[in-house]
């Protein structure tokens, strides 16, 4: 229950972003973004799936330290080829973009390279999520996930009328980053923090 929220993100779950892009822009620009994010979902396909993973290995483990350290080496992997697709991909977005989709659409690049910077903070947070709660602290994550929605109406407030559709794929860089740094911070606590329900399930 603990962890419920912390896997309920708005963007995923009702397209948060897509639809502020599409009551406040143009039709044409929500078609940029929403072919921006095609490519920018790749590296959290990467990260759920090392996550999947992640979460009953760390768990399995039978003292503490090995999990704490399972937990970090799955979280470095996961982060590392995320960050390896995003290089990828942020080199090749605009080839990519209008090999699939034509040359109408290259103005979605400069969008798709704001996202798939997005994309790895969440692909971050994604993979130490699930091996947090391997630890024994499910509740760490929820509040990642809630801060990141906290942050992100501000940020949409500020940079939707701005930039416009970069602003909205800036602002969820922002809020996805802010709340990866702070799971990190609360994985780190975690070291020192008992891990609830571990002595019981023992």
């Amino acid at each position: 229950f603990k962890a419920f929220l912390g896997s309920l993100s708005p963007v995923d779950v009702v397209r948060l972003d897509q639809a502020v892009v599409g009551l406040f822009l143009a039709p044409v620009t929500l078609g940029f973004y929403v072919v921006a994010q095609a490519l920018a979902n790749l590296p959290r396909v990467v990260a759920t799936s090392i996550g999947f993973v992640a979460y009953p290995q760390v768990a399995a483990e039978r003292d503490r330290a090995s999990a704490r350290h399972a937990m970090w080496r799955f979280f470095f992997l996961g982060l590392g080829l995320s960050a390896l697709v995003v290089g990828i991909l942020e080199l090749m977005a605009g080839e990519l973009i209008t090999l699939f989709f034509g040359e109408d659409f290259t103005e979605a690049t400069a969008i798709t390279e704001i996202l798939l910077l997005a994309s790895l903070f969440m692909a971050g947070r994604r993979v130490l999520t699930d091996g947090i709660n391997g630890i024994g602290h499910p509740g760490f994550g929820t509040i990642a996930e809630v801060t990141s929605w906290i942050l992100l109406i501000p940020g949409l407030a500020i940079l939707l009328p701005w930039l416009g559709a970069e602003g909205v794929a800036l602002a969820l860089a922002i809020s996805w980053g802010a709340s990866l740094v702070l799971l990190i911070v609360l994985a780190l606590a975690a070291d020192r923090t008992p891990a609830l329900g571990r002595g019981r399930l023992a």
